[in-house]
């Protein structure tokens, strides 16, 4: 059965192809499992220790949970790890339908984790990604431990001009706009662009994206409800979510927030930052066990 989510068989081995050379460079020992929801098939990557404290890792947009490749092998020496290939991206989950609302997707997600037998993990969340994790950790808060979020989608108020920019390069889709729109997502970092690069051109000329839930403004309420401890981690040259000022003050909004890093990036900062944000995270999430920074903002560089 063909993906709906990929235009023509064509584009589906295209996306495969740049998985799998991926998955090739994994760089720790996993397991790969698919889970039957009535949503659709969930792919998850799964590695670490079995008795290791669990963690959600949730991808950005229009990429799949091979992403998290410059992270996996520092987490899972602490943790047992779940990347998701979230239902609707272009990774290997096959959705049934199309989830419209962030309600349906944090329904899904819940499943997925009910099959996992995971009543209550941390969560990593980059852009979409991030988005899905505040939605879940204001609905679902038994079961987030510890939230980490990089340049959260949903967070950010709501910016006209960019939802214009990005609807003018999906509809005139020449190969100036894609070019334009590749180093807008993730600006002009080398490695960083030798991996998307494809993935992004691929996505225009191949995919479907109305299969992918809508990463919406959170309504601050909503923000009030996030109770979990929160490391965030914002771009200073992040074009999608905007200046990190406006995205800060709203996340103040949430109880749980307990530090603030600003780091020298475009969108992809786990992908243009690894050190630093591996470091970061872990110590974050581990802070029982370690001795924690006070919990200020710190700009990085």
């Amino acid at each position: 059965m063909q993906n709906p989510v990929y235009r023509t068989a064509e584009a589906e081995s295209f996306f495969l192809r740049l998985y799998q050379e991926q998955l090739d460079k994994w760089p720790v020992p996993f397991e790969q499992q698919f889970i039957k929801t009535e949503h659709g098939v969930t792919h998850v990557l799964v590695c670490g220790e079995e008795t290791a404290p669990p963690i959600v890792l949730l991808h950005a947009a229009s990429t799949a949970n091979i992403v998290w490749l410059p992270n996996i092998e520092a987490l899972a020496a602490h943790f047992r790890v779940f990347a998701v290939d979230i239902l609707g991206e272009v990774g290997l989950s096959v959705p049934y339908r199309k989830n419209k609302n962030a309600t349906e997707q944090v329904e899904w997600l819940e499943a997925v984790l009910e099959h996992l037998g995971i009543r209550k993990a941390h969560f990593a969340g980059s852009s979409a990604g991030g988005c899905l994790a505040l939605n879940f950790a204001a609905d679902r808060p038994d079961q987030v431990k510890r939230l980490v979020l990089l340049g959260p989608m949903g967070l950010p108020p709501t910016n006209f001009w960019t939802v214009m920019k990005i609807l003018y390069y999906v509809l005139f889709p020449t190969e100036r706009n894609i070019q334009r729109l590749i180093h807008w997502s993730v600006g002009y970092d080398p490695e960083v662009l030798e991996t998307y690069e494809p993935w992004f051109e691929g996505f225009f000329h191949g995919v479907d994206s109305s299969y992918v839930t809508r990463p919406d403004k959170i309504p601050i309420r909503r923000l009030e409800q996030v109770k979990s401890p929160t490391l965030l981690f914002l771009g200073l040259k992040d074009e999608v979510i905007g200046p990190p000022f406006r995205s800060e003050k709203r996340a103040r909004r949430m109880p749980g927030l307990e530090r603030v890093i600003h780091l020298d990036t475009a969108h992809l900062i786990n992908y243009e930052k690894p050190a630093i944000v591996n470091e970061e995270m872990i110590n974050f999430l581990l802070k029982n066990k370690r001795q924690q920074a006070p919990p200020m903002k710190e700009a990085l560089h």
